[in-house]
């Protein structure tokens, strides 16, 4: 035998390679045919769904199919032109009559409330000044924009406007233009 050999070594370490090899080798066959049977079984999941999706679909438009038809027969309104019963025709031009007649409402205060605050200036300021002056309403607020000729007009200008009534809050945009 020669010199710094083990001979018992030898022969554990080929017994140990096989049984290493069959392990590496059938795991790597499971995680092959786990892999597979999970690619498989998403394409079946995948297949489920489209044809789920496509029976709701057909679904979906018999349904519509159905109110249409139904809706036609009773004569009910749609956005899709179907004609409405004297009633509902009614009902919806009450409905937007009301809407329109608040939004007028709205704007005739914003109106009122700023011509308001522009006499009350013009009556403190003077025309000239007042001329230079924008006043705009919302709710409570006014807002004052445009120039003046001093920082005593813009301060005076704000005071006039709250102490105007109905305004609980003044936005003061003007500038000092001498």
């Amino acid at each position: 035998m020669s010199e710094g050999v083990d001979p018992g070594r030898n022969m554990r370490t080929p017994a140990f390679v096989p049984i290493a090899a069959v392990c590496l080798l059938s795991s790597l066959g499971c995680q092959r045919s786990d892999q597979e049977e999970a690619r498989a079984r998403a394409e079946q999941l995948k297949h489920k769904a489209e044809v789920a999706a496509q029976k709701l679909e057909q679904d979906a438009r018999r349904l519509g199919a159905k109110i249409n038809e139904k809706a036609q027969e009773a004569g009910a309104t749609t956005a899709r032109g179907i004609e409405a019963s004297p009633e509902e025709k009614l009902k919806r031009e009450a409905d937007e009559l009301r809407r329109e007649g608040q939004e007028t409402g709205a704007k005739l205060s914003r109106m009122s409330q700023s011509a308001r605050v522009k006499y009350n200036l013009s009556a403190s300021l003077g025309l000239s000044a007042v001329s230079n002056i924008g006043v705009d309403s919302t709710g409570n607020t006014v807002t004052l924009r445009g120039s003046v000729a001093s920082a005593d007009q813009r301060a005076q200008a704000e005071r006039v406007a709250v102490n105007t009534a109905g305004v609980t809050r003044v936005i003061n945009e003007l500038r000092v233009q001498p």
